[in-house]
């Protein structure tokens, strides 16, 4: 088979694989028909599986019937484009803030936006955090005409997000259950401190301050950040070291 029509034939087992009207490929032999729409109906329920373990908040904020045919829709289309399940769903969130019959649970792709944080956490490589001990030594080298031109990276299984929803709560009622109102904007701060990712409300800012370490910015340029946006920086760069958010 020549390079142009096996792509060609892999598009068009992609798409009748996705496409449960399609008929099945021509390469397909007769009387495989059958067979083919097995395989093609387990590839569909092995990646709405796949979703539904990465979006556990999601699917019992919406229920499990509405979580599954959503994700129906959602493989169909959207392929994988990695062998590696645990990354699938990519794209999730921004498909959920187009997707209709969702549109009263606004919150719900920030949602999705903070478990797949999650996700990227657990799999992020090691790093040993920057301990309150340790910075206080090196604020204490710096000395104070110094202190606000220090830089710290981020640890690499950190992540944070601002939300206009109270998102961290959403997400503990999602799967822990509660009761009670819920109200106001969140920021959620993703860390790895164990083996598991954890997930706390951060100070208004936080997001800012790790974002401007990530992109090689000082402590002054942090706090600037931070206090435009309303932020008590001391506050959010205490939750970042407590919470080892900071690399060592």
């Amino acid at each position: 088979m020549q390079p142009e029509e096996e792509g060609a034939y892999q598009a068009e087992f992609t798409a009748a694989l996705l496409d449960p009207n399609a008929q099945a490929p021509s390469a397909i032999a007769s009387g495989q028909e059958r067979r083919f729409a097995v395989y093609r109906n387990n590839v569909i329920v092995s990646l709405v599986e796949a979703l539904a373990a990465a979006y556990p908040a999601v699917q019992a904020l919406v229920g499990e019937a509405f979580f599954n045919a959503a994700a129906g829709l959602f493989v169909r289309s959207h392929p994988p484009s990695s062998p590696l399940m645990i990354y699938y769903g990519e794209g999730f969130a921004e498909w959920l803030e187009r997707f209709e019959p969702a549109a009263n649970l606004p919150y719900l792709p920030d949602v999705a936006r903070l478990e797949r944080l999650v996700l990227e956490a657990r799999n992020a490589a090691d790093a040993e955090p920057l301990s309150q001990q340790g910075f206080a030594q090196i604020a204490e080298r710096a000395g104070a005409e110094g202190l606000g031109g220090l830089r710290f990276a981020p640890h690499p299984a950190t992540r944070a997000l601002a939300s206009a929803y109270p998102i961290v709560s959403i997400h503990a009622r999602a799967l822990l259950g509660g009761e009670g109102e819920l109200r106001g904007a969140e920021t959620a701060l993703v860390t790895r401190p164990q083996d598991e990712a954890s997930i706390i409300a951060a100070p208004t800012g936080t997001d800012l301050a790790l974002g401007c370490f990530a992109q090689g910015g000082d402590l002054t340029q942090a706090a600037e950040q931070v206090a435009e946006a309303g932020g008590d920086f001391s506050l959010a760069l205490s939750t970042l070291i407590q919470n080892g958010a900071i690399r060592g």
